[in-house]
């Protein structure tokens, strides 16, 4: 061993740039300190990629100024931050909405604030929500505005931001908020819904980047605990008027920028609300007058029950947010390819209008949607097949010969009266 020699290594450096992307995608993390021994070059090209193929997503929980602070600090980072093709706003359900009507004591199992966050000083948090409320969005020197706008003009000037992502998934893996303490901050007795008009946190944050403008391939919103919540201005507990809604100059701004869009709606409602639906027809007219490089856009309407998840939350309300009035008065992105409806309630015939009305329409999906139908239209239901046939065949009678793909999965047909 004495008189053998090691061979230089440099020879390494000098292979297809492929070589290095194929090791760093398929090598175990554990093995990735074991090339800094062998060649110490190679490993950087190696961890590079590796970074770029396993660290593509930043979370940042909007309220919490520790985690925003963090991920300015991430962009930054000459590794880390080219790697950022995804951004996932994490929302915080301690937030009450002060405007939601309580209709006396309730009580609610603790199970159900199981994935709440606790926050080292709430008190702060609804402060700062308390402050800014009564607002404009035109937020003020506030450090988390100062933090998006500097995370959001970096990931700009990177280049690498695809998609950005409302959600709480991350938040639920957090420490839970107990009961006591729930009650103690003033909480409500019943599960909270995000309210926009309220969290403003988040509406900073999407604030910050709308004033960016950075071309989105996708932006998205999940339903559970979170969806975006549509008040025309109805009435509060105290008889006194509700701002309209008056963040809704944001959305289309941000949306003007975006290829694919992903959207859950719940419908709020106080004592004297205007008719169910119409809030929501009210804000997508604003919300997609711009969006002129939309081409797939997807619908939740979020119910105030689910079945699938019986911890989500549960509004008590006697209303039910169930139908869809999305079609009233809506005028599609005249670019837009694929249009996704998921729940709700939608009048066939007023569905059938707006395939023909949109002749580049290339599919069409349903999901877990009630199509409603007239009395005197069973004909369109023919015996012998499962109502997704039902569905399918009742809208092509309608619309006549149309090239347009239908998806149509878990929907029903309601025959009955509008």
């Amino acid at each position: 061993m004495t008189d053998s020699t090691i061979e230089s290594s440099t020879a390494i450096n000098d292979l297809p740039a492929e070589i290095f992307e194929h090791v760093g995608k398929f090598l175990p993390a554990r093995d990735l300190a074991a090339l800094r021994v062998v060649n110490r070059d190679s490993n950087s090209k190696i961890l590079r990629h590796y970074v770029t193929e396993n660290f593509s997503t930043v979370s940042i929980l909007v309220c919490d100024i520790n985690s925003i602070r963090a991920a300015a600090d991430l962009v930054e980072h000459p590794v880390f931050g080219p790697a950022i093709r995804r951004v996932e706003l994490c929302v915080d359900s301690i937030v009450c909405n002060s405007t939601m009507p309580p209709r006396g004591p309730r009580e609610a199992p603790e199970a159900i604030y199981q994935h709440c966050e606790v926050s080292a000083d709430i008190s702060k948090l609804e402060a700062l929500n308390r402050e800014r409320t009564n607002m404009s969005l035109d937020i003020g020197d506030y450090e988390d505005e100062k933090l998006f706008r500097q995370i959001w003009q970096k990931l700009k000037a990177l280049g690498t931001l695809e998609a950005v992502h409302l959600t709480d998934v991350r938040v639920a893996s957090r420490s839970p908020l107990l009961y006591s303490k729930f009650q103690a901050a003033g909480g409500f007795c019943y599960p909270v819904i995000l309210d926009s008009n309220t969290l403003q946190w988040t509406i900073c944050a999407l604030g910050t980047l709308t004033k960016s403008s950075i071309p989105l391939q996708s932006l998205s919103m999940d339903q559970n605990r979170w969806a975006l919540t549509i008040n025309e201005g109805g009435w509060t507990r105290g008889g006194r008027q509700q701002k309209p809604y008056e963040d809704r100059k944001m959305w289309p701004r941000l949306f003007s920028r975006t290829k694919a869009l992903r959207l859950a709606i719940f419908q709020k409602h106080c004592y004297r609300d205007s008719p169910l639906g119409s809030g929501f027809a009210l804000f997508l007219r604003y919300a997609l007058a711009d969006a002129a490089s939309l081409e797939k856009l997807s619908l939740e309407l979020a119910s105030s029950k689910s079945e699938d998840e019986p911890d989500q939350w549960h509004m008590r309300y006697d209303q039910r947010c169930d139908r869809m009035y999305l079609l009233h008065g809506i005028n599609l992105p005249p670019g837009l390819k694929e249009l996704e409806l998921r729940g709700g309630q939608i009048v066939m015939a007023e569905l059938a209008d707006l395939i023909k009305g949109n002749p580049r329409l290339q599919k069409l999906a349903l999901k877990k949607t009630v199509l409603i139908i007239g009395d005197n239209q069973t004909e369109h239901i023919s015996d012998g097949q499962g109502e997704d046939e039902q569905v399918k065949e009742g809208l092509l009678q309608l619309v006549g010969e149309t090239s347009i793909e239908l998806d149509i999965s878990a929907a029903c047909i309601y025959v009955g009266p509008f």
